[in-house]
């Protein structure tokens, strides 16, 4: 019989065992529609029932969340419910941090799935190649999603981080030994930041997949599609979170000693892209932000934090497109142009 957890007992969920090989990690707030879906891709990763965990964390849901969880709980003995007030995704990833027991991390949301045996394949060529970190592709179209083959790269040093939390397999050990965790408070590139923080830590140990493994699903709860609706508090509290992250990469670049490198200023680069690009698509005044930024050491006139964030034309030509553009019909037509290359 599997343990489900009353508010603040955590620390009595389980007995520490290094035989558990994942501790697959769930924050959930009021996903009763999408939930299933997720647990049930959980069950079929290939792994034995006593080789993984699956944590699922109930942040005050008002809905059925907590009684679809509790079923898989009560028919899966490694599936375990914890409970907490509603606090944030970063608190609940925290929680289960702090409860996992796994040799390896990962996180899923609520309203995402992963593909079939995902997490066996991934393992086994961490354990085989002693992988600190891995990184997989996703997508928002279910009939991309992929099986994992086995083949994997090792990304360039400057590209070493991505932005989703979802995306990875960490090693217990690292986040542990560093306490590491998220910035409770922070709904926007609060995961980006645990990524740069655990990729310093791990001395860019990564490997990675351009395989689509993880469905990202995407609808109108979720904090981008909050963001798009522009909504005037959402707004304020969009960029304060990323001036947030993008001031606490430094701070924690310097506290441990670490040069600022080139993963540092393509990480600044893409928060201070993101920021100026979501000003003017959504008709808001950067000005205000450019001047924060400089206050904060971060200045436009430096060509180091106007780099790309990835390889592609469609990164380099965004790049050029935030930096260069300010005549409002061009932007949206050249806006367009860029939607077309992503696509």
């Amino acid at each position: 019989m599997n343990i489900v957890s009353k508010e603040n007992d955590c620390d009595s969920l389980v007995k520490k065992n290094s035989d558990i090989l994942l501790s697959v990690i769930v924050p959930v707030y009021n996903c009763e529609k999408y939930l299933d879906e997720c647990l049930s891709s959980l069950t079929r990763q290939g792994l034995k029932d006593n080789e993984y965990e699956v944590l699922i964390v109930n942040d005050g849901s008002t809905d059925k969340s907590a009684e679809i969880a509790l079923s898989y709980c009560e028919k899966y003995h490694n599936f375990h419910l914890l409970n907490q007030e509603n606090q944030g995704v970063s608190a609940a990833r925290n929680k289960g941090i702090e409860s996992a027991r796994g040799k390896y991390i990962a996180f899923i949301d609520s309203d995402d799935f992963v593909t079939d045996n995902l997490y066996f394949s991934v393992i086994r060529l961490a354990e085989e190649k002693k992988f600190k970190c891995f990184y997989f592709g996703s997508t928002i179209n279910k009939d991309k999603l992929e099986s994992f083959n086995g083949k994997y790269y090792i990304p360039s040093k400057v590209y070493s981080c991505k932005m989703s939390t979802w995306r990875y397999l960490f090693l217990n050990e690292i986040i542990q030994k560093h306490n590491l965790r998220f910035s409770v408070g922070e709904k926007y590139y609060e995961d980006f930041l645990f990524n740069y923080k655990y990729t310093l830590l791990s001395n860019y140990e990564v490997a990675a997949t351009a395989q689509i493994l993880y469905y990202n699903r995407i609808h109108e709860e979720s904090a981008c599609a909050k963001v798009r609706k522009r909504d005037g508090s959402s707004w304020n509290y969009y960029c304060n979170s990323l001036l947030f992250v993008a001031g606490e990469i430094k701070r924690f670049t310097l506290e441990n000693q670490k040069k600022l490198d080139d993963l540092y200023y393509n990480s600044i680069s893409a928060v201070i892209q993101d920021l100026l690009w979501t000003c003017m698509i959504y008709k808001k005044s950067p000005q205000n932000i450019i001047a924060e930024l400089k206050e904060n050491g971060f200045s436009l006139n430096d060509n180091k934090f106007k780099r790309p964030y990835g390889t592609s034309f469609k990164y380099k030509f965004k790049t050029w497109l935030t930096y260069n553009f300010r005549h409002k019909f061009i932007f949206i037509f050249t806006c367009f142009i860029y939607r077309l290359i992503g696509k």
